[in-house]
């Protein structure tokens, strides 16, 4: 399956991430990406079964709402978008630099 540079992106934050639950507004801060870019990207993650979610109560004086989601890899996750990752960077180092211009005759 072809992945997106945008999804990729979100794999190799989650997958080199020292933190075990992604919260969406650190992971928006981090990888400096929109909610209805990323949205839609952790939505195919956690239906193909590479994320589970989950909901945290937040302290009743805490600006914007009440529950806050987080998001953890899986097993299947972890083996299945580090496959992605390690193949789009072998994919990555074996295509010519742009700065390369074949020497012509």
């Amino acid at each position: 399956m072809k992945r997106s540079k945008k999804y990729l992106r979100v794999a190799v934050e989650l997958i080199t991430s020292q933190e075990e639950e992604h919260w969406v507004a650190e992971l928006r801060s981090e990888l400096r990406m929109r909610s209805g870019a990323l949205y839609p990207i952790l939505w195919d993650m956690l239906n193909a079964g590479y994320l589970e979610d989950g909901w945290v109560e937040t302290p009743p004086r805490a600006p914007k709402g009440r529950f806050r989601r987080y998001y953890v890899l899986t097993d299947q996750g972890k083996s299945e978008l580090g496959a992605a990752v390690r193949a789009h960077r072998t994919q990555a180092r074996l295509a010519p630099s742009p700065r390369f211009r074949p020497a012509t005759a």
